[in-house]
């Protein structure tokens, strides 16, 4: 059973002999568990880009750990992203004695106040005592010298009248909630409404479009038309453009497009069977020369073809932006890597990289 774009139905009775092996995507484990565990019985079980079962409570990792295997391979590149039970839920594949129960992994490796909030980590020198047995550590330092040279640069892009004014009202409506958590636990609701306001000030570092939903253009699309017209216009690059928000990849589109640039745009709403099309014709085609995605395109691809990555805005995450990097810095690429951060000055973004 391994990761892939080929749903097992499909897979299954095209051919009535037994297949060697089977590729599924992760969504369809969740609906053909009975059938995979009847039908397939599998050997061995392959997990590509594991990280989708870094949650231990979705349908997805439930479904896929009901899928008995004598043998185990869990691959991935960010094993940890958000929190320790990332790395749980991926042993929970391999070999579920390691950890021990999770109450128990818990109490040894996490540092908590009275009311149960993680507050740091400690001995993960035991931790990966435990872990060397099972696990295969190949970090970039191993392939470096495979890699081709890497420079990342941070352009720092002034906010608009609108952007500003959107941004700090924003973020004077997360300060009164700040305030109160100094006093006392915030509520399900007033957590909400703060990283709801965090998230708005983010979007207005983007375009005010995003926010207000009438505002046109921005100071980040008329930076991002110039950089495309002296990397992919004048000098004939490839370039990826990622952002967060679907709707900030259309206002890109509709400027590559006016520009006279080929260009693909991918986003969450693109069925499955269609991203690779989309791929194709960027990495084949000559006169496509912009990739444009939201993090839908984060992960699994290969886009070799571009020697230019251009982050609109910063993710919180920083397995999120080193996931958007890899896209193109990989085995694989032969050209020297640029890596382009537009940052809105003198912002909540700014602050958000630096945490990063």
């Amino acid at each position: 059973l391994v990761y892939g774009p080929r749903s097992i139905r499909v897979a299954h009775y095209a051919n009535p002999d037994p297949p060697f092996f089977t590729i599924v995507n992760y969504e369809q484990v969740v609906t053909d568990t009975l059938d995979i565990n009847a039908r397939l019985k599998p050997d061995i079980v392959i997990l590509d880009e594991a990280q989708r079962i870094k949650n231990w409570r979705t349908k997805i990792a439930s479904a896929v750990k009901r899928i008995p295997s004598r043998y185990a391979f869990v691959l991935s590149g960010t094993p940890l992203e958000n929190r320790l039970e990332d790395l749980y839920s991926l042993m929970q594949v391999v070999d579920q004695k390691v950890l021990g129960p999770l109450w128990r992994y818990l109490v040894d490796f996490h540092i908590t106040d009275e009311r149960g909030k993680v507050l740091g980590y400690r001995n993960l020198s035991e931790l990966r005592r435990r872990l060397a047995p099972v696990m295969l550590r190949r970090d970039r330092q191993l392939v470096r010298d495979q890699l081709p040279e890497r420079i990342e640069s941070r352009l720092d892009v002034p906010l608009s009248a609108p952007q500003q004014e959107l941004h700090d009202a924003a973020l004077k409506a997360a300060a009164q909630y700040a305030k109160i958590a100094q006093r006392r636990p915030l509520t399900p609701v007033e957590q909400h409404r703060l990283l709801g306001a965090l998230q708005q000030a983010r979007m207005a570092c983007d375009a005010a479009g995003l926010v207000d939903k009438e505002t046109q253009g921005s100071p980040k699309l008329d930076e991002l038309e110039g950089l495309l017209d002296e990397l992919c216009a004048e000098a004939g690059l490839k370039a990826v453009v990622f952002s967060q928000w679907e709707q900030m990849t259309r206002m890109v589109e509709e400027r590559v497009r006016r520009m006279g640039l080929g260009c693909v745009r991918l986003h969450g709403g693109v069925p499955t069977d269609r991203r690779g099309e989309l791929i194709d014709r960027f990495n084949q085609d000559a006169a496509c020369q912009v990739f444009i995605s939201t993090d839908a395109g984060g992960v699994g691809l290969n886009l070799q073809a571009a020697s230019v990555l251009i982050n609109l805005d910063i993710p919180w995450n920083p397995a999120v932006l080193d996931q958007r990097i890899a896209r193109i810095h990989r085995l694989g690429q032969t050209e020297r890597v640029q890596i382009l951060l537009l940052v809105a000055a003198d912002s909540y973004e700014g602050r958000v990289l630096e945490l990063v």
